[in-house]
């Protein structure tokens, strides 16, 4: 949690207007995410308190915005300049390891399934000492009829036994333990949160611009590979390393157990290993990078193209490309199989390479320490050569679990590339922060304005009008001729009227009530919306939530209030015109692919029904009556007069006075049937913004309500 939590009481005195809250934040992750909390506020008695909340007014949600890059700020230059390929591999490998250690409970974790490792290796060296002890001493009887000497041996056999039973018992019960740490889902969790949030988070057209699969690859499979091939990956090379210190020090401190000096020839062969084995690994680099990444490609190439042919199987089905799409499918499958091929062979020779050094090594050893171990030279014992033999297995082992972690890590720097580069995209919620902190000054001035010119006017916040002047906004396109669009002039609107953007096609009217709709932020010009105000842009294109359909109906309302009830979803269908199998649908707890089971006209009805039941007090719709026919877009403009008319669709009338005035504003290229409309402002590329004045064509009559 990133912040304290607190409770307590605000009293407003007579004649106070505002009040503070203080909520103390705790540091975050530094993981480049957002995190939110909300402060919820009540009114245990409305009548004592001589004050009710607005329903809108209850609940505040706080983000805490992390500005750092991931996965920490030593390469934030290079990641801000997108530069990630000049970033050194093993440092980004480093600072994802340290970032998991800010996790609290992911450090205490790590820092206790590495104890236990610890605990492997010592008893790994008693083992070690043991075998040398029963070898070179208790199975070495200098006199077979000396009973005292044998029963003390019996007794030893059997404290030996204890020895190797009991810590093995031990490291077996701390292994089951290190599972229930769930170390590694606990750092999959963390990543695919945070790339999940950094998404939702992103601006609107970074977010239209993302390759969607990427993104699915990144969240399922480069975070379970980076997790599984680099961090889980240390506490391998952790244990190994440790094995092969116990090897150290067992080769430099049995023979100062025997009396003698300690020979340190016997650790060429580890530090040969080593030696060879960090040589390989650097020549290697190149083409293992390589080699991960070309795989990478060809599956996100797969992946792209099967959503591709999915999204697009109507067409392809209609123009009969049935056989040329599966032949470029089999083509993508066939680069990625010889990719995933080429990995694997060089994983195989990657794994293959350690033992055959050590495989070397024992066979020299084997031939020299044997001749030794005959003619009695060297001092070599039995224990001793047996015991060399096995190390020499132990650090050929060893040195190739560590050797291939080593490599899955360096395999796993793509898939932490590409985690950095969507980690690291850029939100505007600092924008959008500036914005409406500027919105909430700008609002309480008004507000003050309002008093001194209307001192017994009541809900003086109704009165703030909607301004949008001059706005400038580009798309980040190839072509600066196609980027930008013309909105320049301004628009003043009271709350409490029905207001259409007119114009041709491509030419900004869109764009204008996206800016409007908190959807896109302007790069300059005034956009004001009172801060009080709920907003909500609806979109052309159909979208379907995941659940039933009275789920997709009253998402983002409280389903068990009022605003989410069946008899007011029912209502306001019924009032679209649906058919019997619709409402049907409503009553039932199926949860189905809507899109492709409604017809468009049906998905457009449910589109409006969401936006009629959340009720926002500024509703901007896109193209509203465009799959419609002429009845049923004059019925389409009869519930949006109705909704800003009666300050929402089939609310109850009786409460109307207790409910904000309601403005809606929607984007349209005709302009037939436009005489419920308040205002019709035209925007086009050529003139920008003006206020579109009907009577002089004589089409329809203004219908003015202010």
């Amino acid at each position: 949690r990133n912040f304290i939590h607190a409770q307590g009481s605000v009293v407003f005195e007579a004649g106070e207007q505002d009040k503070e809250i203080e909520i103390q934040i705790l540091q975050t992750s530094k993981l480049g995410e957002v995190v939110e909390f909300f402060v919820d506020l009540q009114i245990d008695d409305p009548v004592e308190a001589g004050a009710q909340l607005a329903k809108n007014g209850q609940t505040a949600k706080v983000e805490i915005i992390d500005t750092s890059s991931f996965p920490s700020d030593k390469y934030a230059d290079l990641i801000n300049q997108g530069d990630l390929e000049r970033i050194p591999m093993w440092g980004l490998l480093f600072e994802y390891i340290k970032m998991n250690f800010l996790d609290p409970k992911i450090k205490w974790y790590t820092v206790k399934a590495l104890l236990v490792g610890v605990f492997h290796n010592l008893h790994y060296l008693s083992n070690l000492f043991l075998r040398m002890y029963l070898i070179d001493y208790l199975l070495q009887s200098k006199d077979d009829n000396d009973t005292m000497e044998t029963a003390s041996k019996d007794a030893m056999l059997l404290v030996a036994v204890v020895a190797k039973l009991v810590p093995f018992a031990i490291g077996h019960f701390l292994d089951y333990n290190v599972l229930s740490y769930r170390i590694g889902g606990k750092s999959r969790s963390m990543l695919q949160t945070c790339l999940m949030r950094r998404f939702l988070n992103l601006s609107e057209t970074v977010r239209q611009d993302l390759d969607h699969g990427g993104l699915i690859i990144a969240m399922i499979q480069d975070v379970t590979d980076l997790v599984s091939s680099c961090y889980l990956t240390i506490f391998k090379c952790a244990r190994s390393a440790g094995e092969l210190m116990m090897v150290l020090v067992f080769q430099l401190a049995y023979p100062v157990i025997r009396g003698h000096s300690p020979p340190w020839y016997r650790i060429v062969p580890l530090v040969a290993l080593m030696l060879i084995s960090t040589s390989f690994m650097i020549l290697r680099t190149r083409f293992i990078t390589w080699v991960e990444f070309n795989r990478k490609q060809q599956q996100t190439a797969l992946l792209g193209f099967v959503s591709f042919i999915v999204k697009q199987s109507r067409i392809i089905a209609d123009y009969n490309r049935r056989t040329p799409c599966i032949a470029d499918y089999e083509a993508h499958v066939a680069a990625y199989n010889g990719a995933d091929m080429l990995k694997l062979q060089v994983v195989l020779n990657n794994s293959y390479f350690c033992p055959w050094v050590a495989l070397v090594c024992i066979g020299i050893y084997m031939y020299i320490g044997g001749e030794m171990l005959i003619s009695g030279a060297g001092g070599i014992t039995l224990g001793l050569f047996l015991a060399n033999i096995a190390i020499m297995e132990t650090i050929g082992k060893e040195s190739s679990i560590i050797f291939e972690a080593l490599l899955e890590m360096q395999a796993s720097i793509d898939s932490l590339q590409h985690i950095t580069h969507l980690m690291n995209l850029p939100t505007d919620l600092e924008e959008r922060r500036l914005a409406n902190a500027e919105r909430r000054i700008k609002t309480l001035e008004m507000k003050k304005h309002l008093i001194d010119q209307y001192p017994a006017a009541k809900n003086l916040l109704d009165l703030q009008p909607i301004v949008l002047e001059d706005i400038e906004f580009s798309y980040k396109l190839a072509d600066p001729g196609l980027s930008r669009v013309n909105l320049q002039g301004k628009i003043t609107l009271h709350q409490g009227l029905l207001t259409a953007f007119l114009g041709p096609p491509g030419e900004g009217k869109s764009t204008l009530l996206s800016i409007l709709g908190n959807v896109m932020l302007p790069s300059g010009g005034l956009c004001f919306i009172p801060s009080h105000l709920r907003v909500l842009r609806v979109t052309a294109e159909i979208q379907f939530y995941r659940g039933t359909l009275l789920d997709n109906l009253t998402f983002g309302v409280d389903k068990t209030g009022p605003d989410g009830s069946l008899d007011l979803v029912k209502g306001i269908l019924q009032r679209l015109g649906v058919t019997q199998r619709l409402l049907h649908y409503i009553d039932t707890d199926q949860e189905m692919p809507w899109a492709e089971i409604l017809s468009q006209t049906e998905c457009q009805i449910m589109n409006l029904t969401r936006a009629f039941v959340f009720n926002p007090e500024l509703l901007c719709i896109d193209r509203p009556f465009s799959i419609f026919d002429e009845d049923r877009s004059a019925n389409v403009l009869e519930l949006l007069r109705e909704f800003v008319t009666k300050k929402g669709v089939e609310q109850n009338s009786e409460t109307a006075s207790m409910r904000r005035p309601r403005t809606c504003v929607f984007a349209t290229d005709k302009i037939t049937g436009l005489e419920a409309v308040d205002r019709i402002f035209k925007i086009t590329l050529a003139d920008g913004i003006h206020d579109f004045d009907r009577s002089e064509d004589g089409e329809v009559a203004v219908h003015h309500t202010f």
